[in-house]
């Protein structure tokens, strides 16, 4: 932050800051010590999430530097008030919302299911192994549903997919076409929960990683626990859960209240 403010930004400082991730909010700070520091929330907060807070403590990385977090919706910022012992998120939270892209949703059942599977190098071997088998025990007891698999990101051949891809399908590149051709999802804690939830499409959740990841439980209070053949049965209800249950977390975007805080 010296070596920058005397170079790149000599002579340039601005009221407000925005980052996303918290990157830089240290250098920003040394810059100058009298602006607003903001971090736009990127991907989902939890309570157990460390960037953020952690034995309810918040974040050093936040309090020391001032910082206000800009987030989607007041699912979030009410986990975070709760978490934090200090009471530092109380008054440095602010829900801006976010622009949805909605533009179609489920209301019935094509027995189509989205498979957003999390074996990546983030688990053990074991821990990844029991991901495996389960989505394939579920595979093979619903055999009335077609499954179309999406690898993580990450993934990197931890471990040998060719006996589910010999009875399930690899799902198309595009992940908007995935939701225009599954009306389910299963997963063990992907964030893509969220994305499905704005287009009426349910998430099942696989029980092998529930003991260490199980925020859609705890904190985000996922609206039911139900299988594919109970979720089919009435589809329209359970649809219709999940969309109402997602505004609590991404409310639409509010210009006015964005613009506010930046004055």
């Amino acid at each position: 932050g010296k070596i920058l403010s005397f170079t790149f930004f000599r002579g340039i400082k601005f009221k407000n800051y925005i980052v996303l991730s918290q990157s830089m909010l240290e250098i920003f700070r040394f810059i100058n010590k009298d602006s607003k520091l903001f971090d736009l929330q990127h991907g989902i907060i939890y309570s157990k999430k460390l960037s953020y807070i952690s034995n309810n403590v918040v974040n050093s990385k936040l309090s020391e530097n001032n910082v206000d977090l800009l987030v989607s919706g007041e699912g979030f910022k009410q986990i975070l008030i709760e978490a934090d012992s200090k009471n530092y998120f109380q008054n440095h939270i602010h829900v801006i919302g976010t622009k949805k892209h909605e533009n179609f949703f489920h209301v019935s059942s094509n027995r189509s299911v989205l498979v957003t599977l999390q074996i990546t190098e983030d688990h053990t071997k074991e821990q990844n192994k029991k991901l495996l088998d389960e989505i394939i025990n579920m595979v093979y007891s619903n055999d009335n549903f077609v499954f179309y698999i999406r690898t993580h990101p990450r993934f990197n051949n931890e471990l040998d997919l060719s006996e589910l891809l010999k009875i399930a399908r690899i799902a198309p590149k595009s992940l908007l076409k995935c939701f225009r051709d599954c009306s389910f999802h299963v997963t063990a804690y992907s964030t893509t929960t969220f994305e499905c939830a704005e287009f009426g499409i349910p998430t099942v959740f696989l029980k092998s990683l529930k003991d260490s990841f199980n925020m859609f439980e705890d904190d985000f209070q996922y609206p039911f626990q139900g299988t594919l053949n109970d979720i089919s049965l009435n589809y329209n209800t359970y649809s219709y859960k999940v969309k109402k249950w997602r505004e609590h977390f991404y409310a639409d975007f509010d210009e006015q209240k964005f613009v506010s805080l930046l004055k």
